[in-house]
């Protein structure tokens, strides 16, 4: 007969399993939240992309209703390394949505209500959409018949910046994370 040897199941984890198993899920968690992480980020920074490309069409449209020869010598503000659009450096004048303006009042008023526009971009809510440190920059270059504009929006985004070498436009004013927009059309004279 043989002898009788008790058989030891194992009943339950060790703890050695219970470490190893806790590694393993604690990573896959931080990959998690990193992708989340990175996914917000990107959503942050195309929220400011479609602000800023609604905001310099919107200033694309506004030259294409007031091109005239005098209006466009207004709205040539040029394109540097410090903008001239930002940090309320634009003055109005009468605000041509109460009354009648001429051409050159109308793009006085623009630029400053377009400033006013970038401005706001830049609230106090700026983490939802806004536009941190935005600048902007047009550049009118008249020709026979007609005015190739350039209009230009930089800002300080969330995350790794384009190249200064893509555009002057406020490379000065900022210098970190920089972001632009930057949209050009052709508009033919009008008389004022």
């Amino acid at each position: 007969m043989m002898p009788y040897t008790p058989v030891f199941t194992q009943r339950g984890f060790t703890l050695l399993e219970v470490l190893v198993a806790m590694v393993v899920l604690s990573l896959g968690a931080m990959g998690v939240m990193s992708l989340v992480l990175h996914a917000q980020q990107a959503n942050e920074q195309a929220l400011q992309r479609g602000r800023a490309t609604l905001l310099v069409n919107d200033m694309l449209e506004r030259l294409r209703a007031n091109a005239t020869r005098e209006a466009m010598a207004i709205y040539n503000v040029g394109e540097g390394a410090h903008a001239p659009i930002g940090d309320q450096q634009q003055q109005g004048g009468s605000d041509c949505r109460q009354s009648d303006c001429d051409s050159q009042a109308l793009a006085r008023f623009d630029l400053a209500d377009w400033e006013h526009q970038i401005m706001q971009a830049q609230g106090e809510h700026h983490h939802l959409d806004g536009l941190m440190q935005a600048h902007a920059c047009i550049a009118v270059t008249p020709q026979a018949q007609r005015f190739d504009v350039t209009v230009t929006l930089a800002w300080r985004g969330t995350g790794s910046g384009g190249s200064v070498d893509e555009t002057p436009c406020a490379s000065a004013d900022i210098t970190s994370a920089r972001q632009s927009v930057s949209a050009s059309s052709r508009y033919h004279s009008v008389r004022g």
